[in-house]
């Protein structure tokens, strides 16, 4: 356990100074009546467990609102529960930031280098320009994703689905030239996950679609006798559609 610790030592130091600095962005955010989180934790205050409506009430991506409602079931503010909720998924962002880098760069950089460059990657915003929109850092009707917690869980499953995606083609390529097709356990996982995905927010799917789309319809062409396998990822995507 001690050793697993010093390991994960920079994951853990990046962490909490993500979750830190987050948790102070969005609290300040959230005390802000114009702001989108605070608008999006009145709608999540408005959530009535018995009433299924109430969630679907004022949009069609209740994940984040449903959260911040629970959070409120344990006698939070809503105000607090909407800066915790944000705060984790913004946390989460990072440690999978963390895992990708690090399974990218292996180790040619320190853990500590690949920490850094995890926290930075969470911190990069828009590009300043200011003479289009000189409140472009003040995170309210702008286009920085921190100013929206909806945006903050739809990145969590961006950075989930995307690389499992990957890795399952790069296993049908590796199985080449027999090719086998992805099990159905990881297919219904991937499958479940972007499905959940939908509920968090859309935005990503209707990106993440026709990308894949694509990709998958180009590598069909190549492989015309590997049905099995593009049959298998159309099913895994169909529910999401």
């Amino acid at each position: 356990m001690k050793k697993t610790l010093q390991k994960q030592r920079a994951l853990i130091i990046a962490c909490a100074g993500m979750f830190t600095l987050a948790f102070a962005v969005f609290y300040a955010l959230a005390g802000r009546g114009g702001s989108d989180i605070s608008i999006h934790a009145t709608w999540a205050s408005e959530i009535v467990f018995t009433d299924v409506r109430s969630f679907v009430h004022h949009g069609a991506h209740p994940l984040w609102h449903t959260l911040v409602a629970l959070m409120m079931r344990l006698g939070l503010s809503v105000r607090l529960s909407a800066a915790l909720v944000t705060t984790a998924l913004k946390t989460a962002e990072l440690g999978l930031a963390f895992w990708l880098l690090k399974k990218a760069i292996g180790d040619l950089l320190p853990r500590a280098a690949v920490a850094v460059c995890a926290v930075v990657a969470m911190l990069v915003g828009p590009l300043c320009l200011p003479w289009i929109n000189p409140t472009v850092y003040l995170g309210v009707g702008t286009p920085n994703t921190w100013h929206s917690p909806t945006q903050m869980i739809a990145l969590v499953f961006m950075l989930l689905c995307v690389p499992m995606t990957a890795r399952l083609y790069e296993q049908f390529e590796a199985s080449l030239p027999e090719g086998k097709p992805t099990p159905w356990k990881q297919a219904a996982l991937l499958s479940g996950l972007l499905l959940t995905s939908l509920v968090a927010k859309p935005t990503f799917m209707q990106a993440f679609v026709p990308a894949a789309g694509l990709f998958f319809l180009i590598e069909w062409i190549g492989h015309p006798r590997q049905s099995r396998f593009f049959w298998r990822m159309i099913l895994v995507f169909l529910p999401s559609v």
